[in-house]
């Protein structure tokens, strides 16, 4: 009886997985690029990590770190233009 439990625990599992990316892939499929606010909050961020977990569904881990080394170089300049980072 446990081994049927497993089993359909198994199977529970992967129908979730499924459709979790389904959802995901069609999320990705509908999204737009993030509009970020003037003073570059918090919500902002959270847009933009939001917005780069759909696009890196289909990347590669290498392409991910790449992309995120470039973003950051976007992030990094807004923060420095509304004066709330200052790399000396």
């Amino acid at each position: 009886m446990l081994n049927i439990a497993n089993e359909m625990g198994k199977i529970k599992i992967k129908k979730f997985i499924f459709h979790f990316l389904y959802i995901k892939e069609e999320m990705r499929k509908t999204m737009t690029k993030p509009m970020v606010s003037k003073d570059f909050n918090l919500e902002d961020i959270r847009k933009i990590r939001e917005y780069n977990s759909l696009r890196h569904i289909k990347m590669t881990p290498e392409e991910i770190i790449e992309d995120n080394r470039k973003g950051a170089a976007v992030v990094l300049e807004l923060l420095q233009q509304t004066g709330k980072v200052d790399i000396g």
